[in-house]
């Protein structure tokens, strides 16, 4: 990533949990190659579940900032429920992100939450807005994921009164037009900016024109790719965003 051009890399737990030396061994890597980690993935299921489960989802939340010191990451990527819910309760969905939060908080760290496409209904840039604006906590912000923006049919409009601090990493994804499952296609067929036929350059423009200056990030999930040469699949990311900003009027 950082012979590619890249400044800084999405860590998965597994990433550190498996690294030989432990987190210090990451932490070395990462710090001689000069790269910053703007997100740690991945916490799932907080949101809306049985009281068992929000007990077990919080300690694993501990068990993750405890994993992101160690390699200087402050910022944990919590998904969004998927679960339909019988009353699609925004007040309940917003109190487990607050408490997260403040949990998050209490450990010097930051929450960004990803509304994912195949929610049942907590699956594009109005609601989840609505959501973290209620959670009212400065710690807690957005991820805003291409592929989710568009295979949901978020408009982009409702990004208007996202302030933009407030968005904290952007995953700028592409897909092809097949005629799969939403889900199968994130995560098996997502490509590169520019490889498919999402306007990726319409969401940028905007955020743009909002202010947004924070990391944009590559999160491609594709079985062909894993089967190509690490540092050539890197650089072929870089070459994509290249292509992407510099079609963009008035990227700075």
């Amino acid at each position: 990533a950082a012979a590619a051009g890249f400044a800084g890399i999405g860590i998965w737990a597994k990433d550190v949990q498996e690294c030989p030396g432990g987190a210090a061994a990451a932490h070395r890597l990462i710090r001689e190659r000069g790269l910053a980690v703007p997100e740690f993935l991945v916490l799932r299921e907080f949101q809306g579940v049985t009281p068992e489960r929000r007990v077990q989802a919080f300690a694993e939340a501990e068990a993750l900032f405890g994993l992101m010191r160690g390699i200087g990451s402050d910022t944990l990527l919590a998904c969004g429920t998927t679960a339909a819910g019988t009353d699609q309760d925004l007040d309940a969905a917003a109190r487990d992100l607050r408490d997260l939060g403040d949990l998050a908080a209490r450990h010097g760290m930051r929450i960004a939450y990803e509304f994912l496409a195949w929610a049942a209904w907590i699956k594009d840039i109005a609601t989840a807005w609505e959501v973290v604006r209620r959670a009212d906590r400065e710690n807690v912000g957005l991820i805003l994921d291409t592929f989710h923006i568009f295979m949901a049919g978020s408009r982009l409009e409702d990004l208007e009164p996202i302030p933009p601090h407030r968005i904290f990493v952007v995953h700028l994804v592409d897909a092809p037009a097949l005629a799969l499952d939403v889900l199968q296609i994130s995560r098996h067929h997502r490509v590169f900016p520019g490889e498919g036929v999402l306007p990726i350059p319409d969401l940028v423009r905007r955020l743009q024109a909002k202010g947004y200056a924070g990391f944009y990030s590559l999160e491609i999930f594709n079985d062909e790719y894993w089967k190509r040469e690490r540092g050539a699949l890197a650089k072929a990311g870089m070459i994509s965003l290249r292509k992407l900003f510099d079609g963009v009027r008035g990227f700075q």
